[in-house]
């Protein structure tokens, strides 16, 4: 006989919670001449999250994060900036939407 698989549809109003943030802030010049830094992103609603657009001053660094954020987890990354020439202030954008609560479904034909 056919086999059956249950499906259970619904919608969900949970939203996520993602900060982002830079250390140190202000960030300094080191010996080598580079700028280095630790971009920080949490999630703080157990809500998993995905990142669509990384930018920084209006430039796309969205290849240097991952795609997904889990819920309720903490993303730490160690980069570097050149050719800057302080005083200046950078602007950071990160852009998503919530998934939901568990890991995102692969479905295939």
């Amino acid at each position: 006989g056919a086999m059956n698989i249950a499906v259970t549809a619904g919608v969900s109003f949970t939203r996520s919670a993602v900060s982002m943030s830079v250390s140190p802030n202000p960030v300094y010049q080191s010996s080598d001449g580079r700028w280095n830094f630790s971009l920080n992103i949490a999630e703080s609603a157990g809500v998993f999250f995905r990142i669509a657009s990384f930018q920084v001053d209006g430039v796309d660094y969205s290849n240097l994060l991952p795609t997904t954020l889990g819920g309720l987890s903490n993303y730490s990354k160690s980069l570097y900036a050149t050719g800057l020439k302080p005083p200046e202030t950078s602007t950071f954008v990160l852009n998503g939407s919530d998934i939901g609560r568990k890991p995102p479904v692969t479905l295939r034909s």
